[in-house]
This record gives structure tokens, C-alpha cells and sequence, in this order.
């Protein structure tokens, strides 16, 4: 529930990815990794990332790679990646705010407030983002922009203003955890000492928040016989699924916001080449212990299916009535 360079062309920001309303205001950690970046004119220089999260195409990748269709404007600025166990990514938008302030219309001075909050883990807080604009119609927009209460764009200091001199882009990539760890010889590897056609039966022991793997491999002994060899930090690029050889698959993707210099009340968040009112929604709360969470296992040869609960619960589920309580 992991990139400072951008190859990604610049295009204008649709405004129909805007959760903005045209109206008057609506209301609608797995830890992740610190962030880390040096404030300047127009916010933060992008952040020094670690191992595996040295390029944006690292970082944007999603079982695919997200660079050959996103686009951004202006400089790239992000967060390290935020980490989760979960196997599968789930980014919802479960508060969103507009307050557009009228005071000051006489003299062309307007200001505006958008809220976000965007959760990827039930069991995390969600990301905050705050976007603040005092529009002046005369002169260029002040704006200052934070994230979980970190300004990230900023004038002469944390809580002031700064006019905006480029467009503005920032990124929050997600990285959730692969399935099949710790699953003897799930995978294979391919050690870099070694010639590129070289694979290993391996298993991969633990997923570094860096992006890197801890392997283990078994390796011929060179005495007829096979040893374990113990690998660190794989690149996911030297591993590969043992059945199908297919390339080993990080569940990743990204939050980006884009406020253009121009005209900053209409920023644009959205998460990988979506738009993000596609991703509105509702964590589901947790299983208490007086709830039975619905399960089921499917046989290794993937024959039967079994579940925890019997037909009526089965059925019942199905019917679409899960709200209402079940008739003895």
C-alpha cells in the first residue's frame, strides 16, 4: 500500500484533470522515506535519491514505464519514495477542498486555497497537500505550496509567499512490495560478475525501501555440488520470474502536481497519467475482531478455491446487500 532527471517533454497541463470546481468553494506512512531538499527562489531543489531511485524512470514505473506518457512542466522536484508490504497500490483522494476568498476583489487581489489528501495505506496517515494563491491581477501570482506540513514552495521564509518565475512540478512516487518473497527459488538472478546469459535459482529474502533486493542464490560449487550466495542489493534489471523468465514486476506509481506560472489556481494533480478524480474514493476500515474477513486460497495447480466462510455468506456477498445485516 521508489530520480531527479526528467526525460518527460513538456506540454500544457489539460485543465479537464483539475478537481477544481467553476463554481463557488466545494468541500468534498507505510513509512516512507524522509524528505530531503534545499529551498531556493522557486521551492526545493529535487532531493538526492538512494540506489535503485537514481532516475525518474525508476521512479515512474509501474508495470510499465510511465515516462513514455507523462508530461510534466518545469523543473522536476519529489519526495523519496514512500514504501508499503502491501502487494498492490491503491491511491485514493479522500478529502478534497477549494476555498476561494472574495475579500479584495475590488482592487483585483483574490485568494484561493486547495486541499488535498491522498492516502495509498489504511493503516498510514494521508499525504497532505496544501496549495495557497493570492491572484493579482495586475502583477505575477504568490503562492506557497506544502506537503504534510513541509513547505516544498516557499518565499524568504516557511510560511510566505513567492511569486512564481516557472512552472511548478512536483512528484510522490509509491513503491509497493512484490509478491513471491521469501518462496525458495521463486526467482532467478543474475550475478554482474557473470556473463549476461547467466541465471541462478534464487530467492529474494527482503525488499530494501531503496529499491534493491536481498537475494539469495545457488550457485554451482565448482565440486559438483551447488552453495548459497548471498546477495545484498540486486538491481531488480539482474532478476527474473523462474517459470516464466518474464522480468521481475515492482508494483510503483506516482503522484504529480502541476501548477502552472500562469495561472496557478488551476493545478493539475494527478497519479501516473491519470486524471485524479478518477482515483476518488474512500479507505475501507480495518477488519475489527469481531468481523470475519472474507478469504480464499486457490489450490497450487489452480484447480479448487476455497473459502473461509460457507455458501449463504458467499451469497450474500454477491447479492450487493453487504450493507444490510444477514437473515439468520
Amino acid at each position: 500500500m521508489g530520480c531527479q532527471v526528467s526525460k518527460a517533454t513538456a506540454t500544457s497541463a489539460s485543465p479537464a484533470k483539475t478537481l477544481l470546481p467553476n463554481s463557488e468553494a466545494s468541500k468534498t506512512k507505510l513509512t516512507g522515506e524522509s524528505h530531503e531538499s534545499r529551498v531556493g527562489e522557486t521551492g526545493p531543489v529535487a532531493p538526492t535519491g538512494k540506489g535503485g531511485d537514481t532516475n525518474l524512470a525508476k521512479a515512474a514505473q509501474c508495470h510499465g514505464d510511465f515516462n513514455n506518457t507523462s508530461q510534466c512542466r518545469g523543473a522536476l522536484r519529489r519526495e523519496l519514495t514512500f514504501c508499503t508490504d502491501r502487494t498492490e497500490l491503491d491511491i485514493l483522494v479522500t478529502e478534497f477542498t477549494s476555498h476561494d476568498s472574495t475579500v479584495g476583489s475590488a482592487i483585483g487581489r483574490n485568494c484561493k486555497e486547495i486541499c488535498w489528501k491522498v492516502g495509498y495505506d489504511r493503516r498510514t496517515d494521508p499525504i497532505d497537500i496544501k496549495l495557497h494563491v493570492q491572484e493579482n491581477k495586475v502583477y505575477s501570482h504568490e503562492v506557497h505550496i506544502e506537503s504534510n506540513g513541509q513547505s516544498i514552495f516557499q518565499g524568504a521564509n516557511s510560511h510566505a509567499k513567492a511569486k512564481m518565475v516557472e512552472d511548478f512540478t512536483y512528484q510522490w512516487p509509491f513503491r509497493a512490495t512484490i509478491r513471491g518473497i521469501n518462496e525458495v527459488n521463486y526467482f532467478e538472478v543474475r550475478p554482474v560478475h557473470l556473463s549476461a546469459d547467466t541465471w541462478h535459482p534464487a530467492t529474494i529474502t527482503c525488499q530494501r525501501s531503496d529499491g534493491f533486493f536481498e537475494v539469495t542464490a545457488l550457485e554451482p560449487n565448482g565440486r559438483g555440488g551447488f552453495a548459497e550466495v548471498k546477495y545484498p542489493a540486486v538491481d531488480r534489471s539482474n532478476l527474473r520470474d523462474a517459470a516464466t523468465h518474464k522480468p521481475l514486476l515492482v508494483p510503483q506509481n506516482f503522484l504529480m502536481l502541476q501548477v502552472l506560472k500562469q495561472d496557478p489556481t488551476h493545478a493539475v494533480l494527478s497519479v501516473g497519467d491519470e486524471p485524479i478524480n478518477q482515483h476518488l474514493g474512500r479507505m475501507s476500515p480495518p477488519v475489527t475482531n469481531t468481523e470475519q474477513a472474507l478469504q480464499f486460497q486457490v489450490s497450487k495447480d489452480r484447480g479448487t478455491v476455497t473459502a473461509n466462510v460457507g455458501h449463504s455468506v458467499l451469497s450474500h456477498f454477491v447479492s450487493g446487500k453487504c450493507g444490510q445485516s444477514q437473515q439468520p
